[in-house]
């Protein structure tokens, strides 16, 4: 999976068509910690994530207490699959500023990846506190208590996603899933209904919509 980030400077650029060429061309010599930032954010999106690491450090010593360059380096790292790192650079972030909400949502993530679902729920509750309307967020947690077998709390995340993204298909398809395990079957199939309305080459909810079908018809 490739982590998207915020990138000072960079997605304001980003509809150029030399958007890159710019970057790199401006930040041959860069001299600046948001100038670090910026060529490791070019770095990241071209798949090159030591060099992206490498500049964001060089920012860091720059500039110690800089959230961007903390969080980007932190977002390369989970793209380079080096999550222990990266969950101590979102760590850092957070101790330099508590309410940075972002922060809090990757390492939820990083604890879905690590399959430690109380934690990761806490670090999206923190989330959700910061930002109450984190779709995302929202779809993360509804994930880990569905692990957890903790259905009515899943069910209400994956109802708020929903809310805020009515085109969102995974949040319809992931609780179609509960009502199936549920025995809720009509609600299942209505739910992969809507989700296969909104991707009708969902294979999966398809798949899925079809065994639901048949444990309805008692086969």
């Amino acid at each position: 999976m490739n982590y998207q980030h915020i990138k000072m400077g960079y997605n304001a650029y980003i509809g150029m068509n030399d958007a890159m060429g710019w970057v790199y061309a401006m930040s041959d010599n860069p001299q600046t910690a948001d100038e670090f930032i910026l060529r490791g954010d070019g770095y990241d999106d071209d798949g090159d994530f030591a060099r992206a690491i490498a500049d964001y450090t060089q920012a860091i010593r720059l500039n110690p207490t800089s959230t961007n360059a903390y969080f980007n380096r932190g977002i390369s790292y989970m793209n380079d699959g080096d999550d222990n790192r990266a969950f101590d650079d979102f760590l850092a972030v957070i101790r330099i500023n508590p309410k940075h909400a972002d922060a809090y949502y990757h390492c939820g993530v990083l604890y879905m990846t690590a399959g430690d679902y109380p934690r990761a729920i806490a670090y999206f509750d923190e989330t959700l506190r910061l930002h109450p309307q984190d779709a995302l967020a929202y779809e993360q947690r509804g994930t880990a208590y569905t692990h957890l077998g903790d259905f009515a709390r899943a069910i209400a995340d994956f109802d708020e996603v929903i809310a805020l993204m009515p085109y969102d298909e995974s949040a319809y398809y992931r609780r179609g899933l509960i009502f199936d395990v549920q025995g809720d079957y009509a609600r299942a199939i209505s739910d992969f209904d809507h989700a296969l309305a909104i991707n009708p080459n969902f294979d999966t909810a398809h798949d899925q919509r079809e065994r639901t079908i048949k444990k309805k018809q008692g086969g």
